[in-house]
């Protein structure tokens, strides 16, 4: 089944946030409708952004110093609680919540963008988990019980500059030709 369709509220100055989220969300199944998305050249932004609020059931408003000084994105808030729409604040950067949003539970991206998505996508009604569009650090590779694995070493090795290796190898040749000739040279 087909998640309903989520109308992006959010200020122009949190895009690149906006966007990203977006992207991310249609990614992992969701039906989303931001503005830099869906707008045609040419065509009213108004009157597309009015149609599109009224057609979605859900407002998602993404919440940050410059939303809620925005009159556009208070605009929306209210048209979508006004008109008993599924309301779902994003918390993107520190601000004053405002009053009509305080009842609401919020989503916040403010700390760990990977836990604010999985959370947005389950407000959505959405169960796939997705891939974020910007790639999260690999975990450290487990090791084997005795020892590194082959892969683990070389990804180990890999983290060096080459100035390093080459001490290391100059090091480890050095080492072993002291020790042959401390057992033979005698």
């Amino acid at each position: 089944r087909e998640a309903p369709t989520v109308f992006f509220s959010y200020s122009r100055d949190d895009s690149k946030f906006a966007l990203r989220l977006a992207e991310d969300l249609k990614a992992a199944g969701a039906s989303v409708w931001p503005d830099q998305l869906f707008m045609l050249g040419g065509q009213r932004w108004a009157h597309a952004v009015q149609d599109a609020l009224e057609k979605c059931p859900r407002v998602l408003v993404i919440l940050s110093p410059s939303a809620v000084s925005s009159a556009n994105v208070m605009d929306e808030v209210t048209f979508a609680l006004e008109e008993k729409k599924g309301v779902i604040p994003v918390l993107y950067r520190d601000c004053k919540v405002p009053l009509q949003l305080r009842s609401l539970h919020h989503i916040d991206f403010r700390t760990d963008y990977v836990r604010g998505l999985k959370a947005a996508l389950k407000a959505l009604g959405v169960e796939e988990p997705a891939e974020p569009s910007v790639p999260v650090p690999p975990t450290v590779p487990v090791q084997k019980e005795r020892g590194l694995s082959e892969e683990s070493a070389s990804g180990l090795l890999s983290k060096f500059p080459t100035w390093t290796k080459v001490v290391i190898a100059v090091s480890g040749v050095l080492i072993v030709a002291a020790l042959l000739y401390w057992a033979f040279g005698q």
